[in-house]
């Protein structure tokens, strides 16, 4: 299990992004912190594997425990195929989580960040 770090490729004043690049079975991204930043995106690509499932987490107190986030309809986001999911709660840290997989599980993660207003 690793912490991997996140770049951010395209950052502006008002749009964020963090990319969070090679993650593997059991690594975890560094907390993205921008919670002025509320309207929020992520895109995860990449091999999954057999049963591979990256975990979009989040969290308010930044030394408690991360809780599982949801989407726009509700469902969690244990996300196991490609694609864009909008991220419904606003945390003070947002971070990736690859909960299972296998030897071939390779993952990357991009998440959108926007701040409504100057």
């Amino acid at each position: 299990m690793s912490d991997i770090a996140y770049a951010e490729p395209k950052s502006g004043t008002l749009v964020m992004n963090a990319l969070w690049g090679s993650l593997r079975v059991g690594d975890v991204g560094l907390p993205f912190g921008y919670p002025t930043h509320a309207d929020r995106s992520i895109e995860v690509s990449g091999v999954f594997g057999a049963a591979g499932n990256l975990r979009v987490e989040g969290r308010n107190d930044l030394t408690g425990e991360w809780s599982l986030l949801t989407d726009s309809r509700g469902e969690p986001l244990d996300i196991q195929a490609a694609g864009v999911y909008q991220i419904t709660e606003i945390t003070s840290e947002v971070r990736p989580s690859v909960t299972s997989g296998d030897a071939t599980t390779l993952l990357k993660a991009v998440l959108v960040a926007r701040r409504n207003g100057p």
